[in-house]
């Protein structure tokens, strides 16, 4: 029996190493692969958690049993977890109309599903159930990591590890970020493109995002630097000199208790609390000086670098985020020490950030940076603030459960009131868009988290006048107010590099402050019974962090695939091969997520680039006379290509069923070529409708297609787009052409008039229209906004026989926006 413990013992000792060392690595490696961001990436971050649990689980049979322990703290992410799973829940349809009438609405539009829909049995709270298994899974992982750091670190000297490998990542990555921005090229890496733009910093495309990893290795840098000038016994020669002398620290508890000693002051030197003098700045100075080691020196200048790095990102919301958690930090501190706080740390810390940015030459730039703080005008401009009023609104449709995690993006551009090129993936506010993706029950369960992180931290701080503890807790509880304050500006959180290192800090930090609570003990529980109680909850991560890792890898494959067709949509055609094993990329991707709309939408597209490249190449054979107006070759084959578009193909198809003549338009929808590929191509658009209604250009492709079966629910999709996108003035224009071919010329009017009210990205088109399709009167009245200016513009247009020519273009336009 004897020779077994130390056989179980070392057993339990590699088992915490090995999910340390996987922790660790995860933590130190994601966010030089851009964040984390690739699905891709994510698969093997899913398994590494998987494994880490797994050591879990050998540590929990292989140690001796522990009465069973729950942190508090734990109890609103597991919520989550619950909430999140049932918004993808299947619900009748009385408690979807009761519990979220918007989503209801949004599913059922109203009489007319589309043939063939089998939404009506699929009622869940989430809009886009795809998208919001995508969030959950990523909850999982954070949830895994937060879980993990409550068992895996529970020595003192681990944690400490633990902010010095990521005070030294941080500062790598900040070197790396800065040499890269002085020879920046366009590429990340000298080898990536920014494909969708973007402001990067090191290997975060998005800044604000590198520079909130760059505050959690911050607090790092901070509690390492505690832990070493601890180490080096500066404070208890300090404390030591201001008993002797009879300043420096106050008792402002009556009596002066013994539990007010200083840290590190020894027990057999008196501490007599007097009232507060100033001590001596030089001599502080001079104890500090004679104290520095190189550990000292290597985390000081390790996290004065960080701090140069979240300046020279030039993100505002995180030099707030930095300045205010640094300023909570030290009021707790402060508070819970009963004493002023001092920022002579800070201030050195400052002075040697500030010296590095102004030795690379970035000087002017930060100052000019962090100047815009105050500049109401540049805050409305870079639309935060309108996109945050439209969050508002989609938030009070959606307060009882929230429209599903995931899903503001889609969201949130039904209450859009002015039009912005951007798209915003999240709101830039993790409370709205907790509010919107979530109600009132996901914001409840965030701020509950918060304030249970906090408490911790305090609990932690409370106990430990210093010491490791004492170094870790500041830093956790800087980690916690720099991320809470920067979530009001950000996203960085939804990012997996953030997120994991976020949650390891605050789940160290709980373990740290449950170890010293009474466990819970319950005595019906035998040995056996407390154990396998004990390992309930790495049992349960690990089957939903599989299942997760199951989900993400299904994402990587659409995303794989909609990296090699991003050519979708260009205006030319292309070899027959390439774009069938295009689509049967993408169809391996729907395979694995057949609720995708998105995957569903691109499928769709390729199908009808199929028809598209189909019908170019018959009437490239027929003879010139049957190929249009084109005076010449190069005029004629964009002609013969934009005459393929489902807009031009829309207006042949209303133009026979508007002079009768049936037979023609039977023959149209029997094409071998029609039938080929755009009767695929509507499935899969109902199919991307049913698994999300909140894809406005879904719904102007099926009204393109709507000839395929008699025009059925034309009306209704044209009517449901324009509602989903009542800020894009390129939908409101296509709407409009779309309208006036099939003889709605009043509805066309309406939107095209919307779509010059949002913006003028379509005057020329419709200003060539005049004289042509459209009077002169009907353009002035019906079509241009109360502008004088453009009616200037249509009083100088040319003669309407000089502009029928252009008008070829519209279709042209329409189709290429589309």
């Amino acid at each position: 029996m004897t020779s077994r413990i130390p056989f179980f013992w070392g057993v339990n000792r590699m088992a915490c190493y090995v999910g340390r060392a996987i922790l660790i690595g995860m933590v130190c490696t994601t966010p030089w692969f851009f964040g984390g961001v690739q699905a891709g990436f994510q698969v093997a971050l899913y398994g590494a958690v998987v494994v880490a649990l797994a050591c879990w689980l050998v540590k929990q049979w292989t140690e001796p049993v522990r009465p069973f322990w729950f942190p508090w703290a734990a109890v609103p992410l597991v919520a989550a977890l619950a909430w999140g799973g049932l918004q993808l829940a299947p619900i009748s349809s009385q408690a979807h109309q009761r519990l979220s009438p918007m989503a209801a609405e949004l599913r059922h539009p109203g009489e007319g599903e589309l043939p063939g829909s089998a939404s009506a049995a699929r009622n869940q709270l989430s809009v886009y159930p795809a998208s919001t298994r995508r969030d959950l899974a990523l909850l999982i992982l954070a949830v895994a990591v937060f879980a993990l750091g409550t068992s895996l670190f529970r020595s003192p000297a681990s944690r400490i590890l633990l902010c010095a490998l990521v005070a030294v990542n941080g500062a790598a990555f900040t070197f790396f970020a800065l040499i890269q921005r002085l020879t920046w090229d366009g590429l990340i890496y000298g080898t990536v493109p920014l494909t969708y733009g973007g402001g990067p910093f090191g290997a975060f495309v998005n800044r604000n995002n590198a520079a909130g990893f760059l505050n959690l290795s911050f607090a790092a840098g901070v509690g390492w630097t505690l832990w070493a000038v601890g180490r080096s016994g500066w404070w208890s020669a300090h404390e030591t000199r201001l008993a002797e002398r009879g300043d420096g620290f106050t008792s402002r508890r009556e009596g002066g208790h013994e539990r007010d000693r200083p840290w590190g002051l020894p027990e057999n030197v008196p501490f007599q609390p007097t009232a507060f003098n100033q001590s001596r700045g030089f001599d502080r100075f001079r104890d500090m000086i004679g104290q520095l080691d190189g550990v000292i020196l290597i985390a000081g200048a390790a996290t004065g670098l960080i701090v140069a790095g979240v300046l020279c990102s030039l993100s505002r919301g995180a030099f707030t985020a930095l300045a205010g958690g640094i300023l909570l930090t030290a009021v707790a501190w402060g508070a819970l020490q009963r004493r002023t706080p001092r920022f002579w740390g800070g201030l050195a810390l400052a002075v040697a950030a500030w010296f590095v940015v102004s030795w690379i030459g970035m000087r002017s730039e930060v100052t000019d940076r962090l100047a815009t703080l105050l500049d109401e005008e540049r805050l409305v401009s870079d639309g935060r603030i309108p996109n945050w009023s439209d969050g508002l609104l989609a938030s009070a449709a959606f307060w009882p459960t929230g429209s599903g995690l995931g899903t503001y993006r889609f969201v949130y551009r039904l209450f859009q009131q002015e039009p912005n090129r951007s798209w915003f993936y999240h709101a830039e506010n993790q409370y709205l868009e907790a509010l919107v993706d979530a109600g009132v029950v996901g914001v409840f369960l965030l701020g509950t988290a918060i304030l249970a992180v906090g408490w911790a931290a305090l609990s932690v701080l409370r106990k430990n006048a210093g010491g490791t503890e004492w170094s870790f807790g500041i830093a956790a509880l800087l980690a916690l107010a720099t991320q809470a304050i920067h979530a009001g500006f950000d996203f960085g959180l939804y990012l997996p590099a953030n997120m994991m290192l976020f949650a390891l800090f605050c789940g160290i930090l709980v373990g740290a402050a449950e170890a010293s609570r009474r466990p819970w003990h319950p005595g019906w529980l035998n040995r056996g019974g407390r154990r396998v109680v004990g390992s309930l909850p790495a049992v349960v991560l690990l089957v939903l962090a599989w299942g997760a890792g199951v989900e993400t890898r299904g994402v990587a494959v659409w995303e794989e695939a909609e990296r090699q067709t991003r050519w979708v949509g260009h205006p030319e055609p292309m070899a027959m091969t390439r774009l069938d094993q295009a689509i049967q990329a993408v169809q391996g991707a729907v395979a694995l997520r057949p609720d995708d709309a998105e995957a569903r939408y691109r499928l769709a597209q390729l199908w009808i680039h199929r028809y598209r490249v189909k019908a170019w190449e018959e009437a490239r054979r027929l003879p010139p006379s049957f190929r249009g107006e084109g005076e010449n070759d190069l005029e004629e084959e964009p002609l013969l290509w934009h005459a393929t578009s489902l807009t031009a193909l829309h207006a042949v198809a209303h133009q026979l069923a508007d002079y009768e003549r049936h037979a023609d338009l039977m023959q149209l929808r029997e094409d071998p070529v029609v039938q080929e590929s755009l009767v695929p191509a509507m499935e899969h658009l109902r199919r991307a409708r049913e698994a999300c209604a909140l894809l406005p250009r879904v719904h102007v492709r099926l009204a393109e297609l709507s000839f395929l079966d008699g025009f059925q629910q034309e009306g209704q999709a044209l009517h449901q787009a324009r509602r989903l996108a009542p800020a894009d003035p390129t939908l409101f224009f296509q709407t409009g052409v779309l309208e006036y071919q099939a003889g709605r010329w009043e509805q066309a009017y309406d939107d095209w008039q919307r779509s010059l009210e949002l913006g003028p990205t379509h005057l020329a088109d419709l200003l060539s229209m005049a004289g042509d399709r459209i009077s002169y009167w009907d353009m002035a009245k019906r079509v241009l906004p109360d502008q004088p200016e453009l009616l200037v513009r249509l009083a100088r247009q040319p003669n309407p026989t000089v502009v029928s020519r252009r008008h070829r273009t519209i279709v042209r336009d329409a189709d290429s926006n589309a």
